[in-house]
């Protein structure tokens, strides 16, 4: 079985990773043969290579008839059996796979209905042969379009060995003085990339107050950043103006996530529009307690191994934070007592099993739309309502271009 896997880019991001890793289990799975596609490049890139997969980069992101028809043509030639789709970024595959007629999986990882789902990602579901989503409150949420379309739950897994360090004092204070982080502070972090629904000014803003009680404490903001983006700069200038440059950290995006749980003590997931956060699951396999928001799948995951929150409540972070820290040695102990459930569960071995079953058995059916290319437009044909044809982008089909999904990440 030859299957194509298909990232929008290959930074070090919650969905990128999570295909990484899946592939790299994947691997050892006698007759499949994997090829990786990537819009951008990024890190990850090496990550591959260390694997024996080479990527290929190319930046066939947006949705115009060159592109569609460079991606059927791609997938004819080297003779894929099934595409794999990952993220919503990726549709354009769901197009050109539906016009050579080969089975297309789109995994959604995004929870997107509500503020980003336009045209296009209805025609791409509509030609999508399975539809995958990463808990049954995101399946729930994309219901009143998914009539007629083949969708499942697969559990999103992390390599519970990787996360699962036995480190002594030392090695942390190491891992500490290596990271340039003072030696005699407790740390809480907030790990993900930089952006206004992962809402690091509300950890922010918790972890100002809880500096006026406690001088024990050292926060840190772990994930992507670009430098010219607004919220970064708003957020740089709240530290600053409250004169915590030394005690609220950026670190920017580590390769070597381990390390950083190691040497956490909490960890904090503040988002306000998020799934099954990978941050949660590995600060868990990590041993570590965690604070998170009430929002999707996030209390069921996090049940007694920490603290759930209301969105953008900066009052209940910041007791959450504390309580958690005024109570740690139990908190720690319900965590340890909770592992083994947690990696039947959340294992990246057990996710892996999950995909293998569904791609065994996806074939490729004449849906109720389809799409074709004539010599200037991209048609999508619906048998029973709305069709379309276009040549340029309208209001209608719009969706991120190649410069939003791939900012310019100074870290």
């Amino acid at each position: 079985m030859k299957i194509l896997f298909v990232s929008h880019y290959l930074r070090l991001d919650g969905a990128p990773i999570a295909l990484f890793e899946l592939i790299k289990e994947l691997t050892s799975t006698k007759n499949i043969d994997i090829s990786v596609l990537s819009f951008f490049d990024g890190p990850l890139k090496s990550w591959y290579e260390r694997i024996k997969i080479y990527p290929t980069i190319k930046n066939y992101h947006e949705t115009n008839r060159e592109n569609i028809k460079n991606l059927s043509n791609y997938i004819k030639k080297e003779k894929f059996d099934i595409i794999v789709a990952n993220t919503l970024d990726t549709i354009n595959l769901c197009y050109a796979a539906n016009i050579v007629k080969k089975p297309v999986i789109l995994s959604a990882h995004e929870d997107w209905p509500q503020v980003n789902f336009s045209t296009l990602h209805l025609f791409a579901f509509k030609v999508s042969d399975l539809i995958l989503f990463y808990s049954s409150s995101q399946q729930k949420t994309y219901k009143p379009i998914l009539n007629g379309i083949k969708n499942n739950v697969v559990t999103n897994g992390i390599s519970f060995e990787k996360f699962a360090l036995k480190v002594t004092d030392e090695d942390t204070e190491k891992i500490k003085l290596k990271n340039n982080l003072p030696t005699d502070k407790k740390i809480i972090s907030i790990v993900g990339t930089i952006c206004s629904r992962k809402k690091q000014d509300v950890f922010i803003r918790a972890a100002n107050e809880i500096l006026k009680q406690r001088k024990d404490l050292l926060f840190l903001i772990v994930g992507l950043y670009n430098e010219k983006d607004l919220y970064y700069q708003l957020l740089r200038k709240y530290i600053k103006t409250a004169n915590l440059e030394d005690k609220i950290l950026f670190l920017g995006s580590k390769e070597n996530m381990e390390e950083i749980y190691q040497i956490s003590d909490l960890i904090v997931s503040a988002s306000s529009n998020d799934i099954v956060p990978n941050v949660l699951i590995e600060a868990l396999a990590s041993k570590k307690p965690v604070v998170g928001t009430n929002i999707n799948s996030i209390p069921k995951l996090i049940q007694n191994n920490g603290i759930i929150v209301e969105p953008n409540d900066t009052k209940q972070m910041e007791k959450a934070i504390l309580d958690i820290l005024n109570d740690y040695d139990s908190f720690k102990e319900e965590v340890n007592k909770n592992y083994s459930k947690l990696k039947s569960r959340y294992d990246i071995k057990t996710s892996a099993k999950e995909f293998l079953s569904f791609a065994q058995k996806v074939k490729f059916k004449e849906k109720s739309c389809e799409v074709r290319l004539s010599k200037s437009e991209v048609s999508f044909i619906a048998k029973n309502g709305l069709s379309l044809n276009y040549k340029e982008f309208t209001p209608l089909i719009t969706r991120k271009k190649s410069s939003e999904i791939n900012p310019d990440y100074s870290r």
